[in-house]
């Protein structure tokens, strides 16, 4: 679950980036 939530977190930022 840790790496799974460590994984979630930078990836949402990545996908926010490039939405934008």
């Amino acid at each position: 679950m840790n790496t799974t939530t460590a994984t979630t977190i930078p990836t949402s930022a990545a996908v926010s980036t490039q939405h934008l």
